[in-house]
């Protein structure tokens, strides 16, 4: 295998060349190692001092946003097959309304394991607890409700969904007597606390 090599005087526009990225796990889990390459060649850049390095060698107009050595993103495959995926993302995620939309989406696989988290983060939180229906008693509807988390780039970077009871639907006296405070997440409680002792 061999680098590609460039006319010396032309400048190969950035987009021209056939990049491939990599995201490689290492094998203890700890991280995710990121590097690109080009198609057909042993080239393998870990950084964007090496992009800039190669294409300064090679007389390769670099292009920066064509690269993105974030472990977060853990796709593989072509730059320009990635780039047009994300594009497609950006116009065609539709957030669905109900939980039959969901199910029924290209993204339902996201859509599902979104709200395994949520009912799991529930469980954790000790939110519910099942109890035998009371006889003559009138229950609250719930819903899902569905939104995505984008990053500067408008890329969609999490899958969210919430389950909220229909507490439209209550009258008081009839569907509730006492008025619970919501469960708050006490370790961010514990966070408030130590930041005002910090501070006193």
């Amino acid at each position: 295998m061999r680098e590609i090599t460039s006319l010396e005087q032309n400048v190969i526009p950035c987009k021209s060349i056939d990049w491939v990225r990599k995201a490689v796990p290492r094998s203890d889990g700890s991280r995710i190692d990121i590097y690109y390459g080009i198609e057909g060649t042993n080239v393998r850049l870990r950084s964007f001092n090496d992009v800039m390095g190669y294409c300064e060698r090679n007389k390769i107009q670099c292009d920066k946003n064509l690269f993105n050595f974030n472990g977060k993103n853990t796709e593989s495959g072509k730059v320009t097959d990635l780039l047009n995926l994300n594009k497609a993302n950006l116009l065609e995620v539709r957030i669905p309304r109900t939980y039959k939309e969901a199910i029924k989406v290209p993204e339902a696989s996201k859509w599902e394991d979104a709200m395994k988290r949520e009912l799991k983060v529930m469980h954790e939180r000790n939110v519910w607890e099942l109890v035998k229906l009371p006889k003559d008693a009138k229950t609250l509807g719930n819903r899902w409700v569905y939104t995505l988390k984008r990053n500067e780039q408008n890329e969609i970077v999490t899958y969210k969904a919430r389950l909220v009871a229909q507490g439209f639907n209550q009258i008081k006296g009839e569907s509730y007597d006492e008025v619970f405070s919501p469960v708050v997440n006490f370790s961010i409680i514990r966070l408030f606390f130590y930041c005002i002792c910090m501070l006193v």
